[in-house]
């Protein structure tokens, strides 16, 4: 097999076998586009649009990421509801400390994965919570 570096480049539109002995890459895929250099359209697209994310910061491969303002200010509201942080962890079954943690830190990030489940308990008299995502590249 010749190596990668050696291949001439592949044009836009054409279509190149994969060329892996126990791997099949299907058409469509990331993993065809930047390891076989196909550039047909279906892997084009995949392959420009993994990129745009990348770019953004909304790769898969980085977990989305929430102001940790916006989780300690929900919180903030919902204490002024009346519910306390022990009634907060039992409600998303959160651990107590991990609660507190979140309602002390207003600098930097969190994992939206990690309080999704706090920003979904509704403020009492306000609604629903917020439960939408950080938006494209974890912005508010």
């Amino acid at each position: 097999m010749t190596p990668r570096w050696q291949r001439p480049r592949a044009v836009e539109g054409e279509e190149r076998p994969c060329t892996h002995v126990r791997v099949r890459h299907d058409h469509g895929t990331y993993a065809r586009a930047q390891q076989d250099g196909c550039r047909c359209r279906a892997c084009t697209a995949v392959y420009r649009r993994r990129r745009k994310e990348y770019a953004v910061g909304a790769s898969p491969l980085v977990p989305r990421m929430v102001p940790a303002a916006r989780v300690a200010e929900h919180l903030a509201d919902l204490r002024a509801a009346g519910l306390s942080t022990r009634d907060v962890a039992e409600r998303t079954g959160k651990g107590y400390e991990s609660v507190r943690r979140y309602a002390a830190r207003r600098e930097g990030q969190v994992r939206f994965e990690s309080v999704q489940e706090v920003l979904a308990v509704p403020v009492p008299g306000k609604g629903t919570g917020d439960v939408t995502g950080p938006g494209p590249g974890g912005g508010p």
